[in-house]
């Protein structure tokens, strides 16, 4: 029984693929699931603060046979490169290390943590480099919600001070306004295997301190900050045709 049940799905989705809408000749819509990743180069505050990084996310999209592209997403960023100019300064000693509480040096790292959520709009133009209708150059912007920190761990938490609860004073977290704008390509298979886009991003965050103290330096930071990254960003789409002619039962 279980393979009949098998059989008759398999039947029926490859029915399914034989009706779809013709990428290849035809301008279609379809929603879409793409996993993306980027590598970006900091540039503004955010270069004062970080070095290169990376991010790795997910979208959700939808594209119409105007071939406009509507997509939400989110992604996370990590990387290594700390540049924040004398952070724990108010824990070091005259060697510039951090004394744990067993009276040894303290292990630390240091590492970029943050976030993206956003929203954009791109519209495709398939008489440039498209194999077919549905393919081709693209121009995109958008706008969303950015986040970033130092994250700050310890070897064995032996810095009382960069426990949890007093870290917060330390890890220098930020957010705001985010605007993204990119030129990419497009690339949809006629056979609807593989599927894929890249893109040049620039994005621009408009971001503020999002704690009232910093332990390490005399002063809140209140000043406005203007983050800016640009990179590329690769994504895998995995896409939904809606079925046309007539539905099968």
């Amino acid at each position: 029984m279980h393979k009949n049940i098998l059989l008759t799905a398999f039947v029926f989705f490859s029915v399914s693929l034989g009706i779809a809408q013709n990428v290849k000749d035809t301008l279609v819509s379809f929603f879409n699931f793409k996993v993306v990743a980027s590598y970006q180069l900091p540039a503004m505050d955010l270069a004062k603060r970080f070095g290169n990084h990376a991010t790795v996310g997910a979208e959700i999209a939808y594209k119409n046979i105007h071939n406009w592209l509507w997509s939400a997403g989110t992604t996370i960023t990590f990387g290594k490169k700390i540049r924040e100019p004398n952070h724990l300064q108010n824990l070091w000693t005259n060697q510039n290390t951090i004394i744990g509480v067993d009276g040894r040096n303290a292990a630390i790292s240091r590492y970029h943590r943050g976030y993206q959520i956003y929203m954009q709009g791109a519209k495709i133009f398939p008489k440039i480099g498209g194999i077919n209708p549905n393919s081709g150059l693209f121009v995109q912007g958008g706008m969303g919600y950015i986040q970033h920190k130092i994250r700050i761990e310890t070897i064995g938490n032996t810095v009382k001070d960069l426990n949890k609860g007093s870290v917060e004073g330390y890890d220098r977290l930020c957010g705001g306004l985010m605007l993204n704008e990119g030129i990419g390509y497009l690339f949809l298979d006629n056979n609807r295997l593989a599927n894929f886009f890249v893109l040049l991003e620039c994005i621009q965050g408009f971001t503020k301190s999002l704690r009232k103290i910093q332990y390490d330096v005399p002063n809140p930071d209140t000043k406005t900050r203007f983050d800016m990254a640009v990179g590329i960003k690769i994504g895998y789409m995995l896409t939904f045709y809606r079925n046309i002619e007539k539905d099968y039962f």
